[in-house]
């Protein structure tokens, strides 16, 4: 009973991720959308909103990984986001 128990958590867990995948996929997909048709003005302008938000993030809970962060934005594919 206890092995089923842990096949089923393990298969809801890879539904969930794949879920998540999913959806992460589709706003990455909108966000480079949003990128090309953008003016130069408008990309600062979220370039600012963004450097407020990592400074509340870093006032709130501490530094900022930015290493590992680029890390993950150099992969090729988005699925190594989901396997740390």
């Amino acid at each position: 009973m206890e092995i089923n128990n842990l096949r089923d958590d393990s298969v809801r867990k890879a539904i969930q991720m794949n879920d998540d995948f999913q959806r992460f996929a589709a706003y990455l997909k909108v966000s480079d959308e949003l990128l090309e048709q953008a003016s130069k003005e408008e990309i600062a302008e979220v370039a600012r909103v963004l450097a407020l938000h990592a400074g509340h993030y870093r006032t709130r809970y501490g530094r900022v990984p930015i290493s590992e962060s680029q890390e993950k934005l150099r992969t090729e594919t988005h699925v190594d986001l989901w396997t740390d």
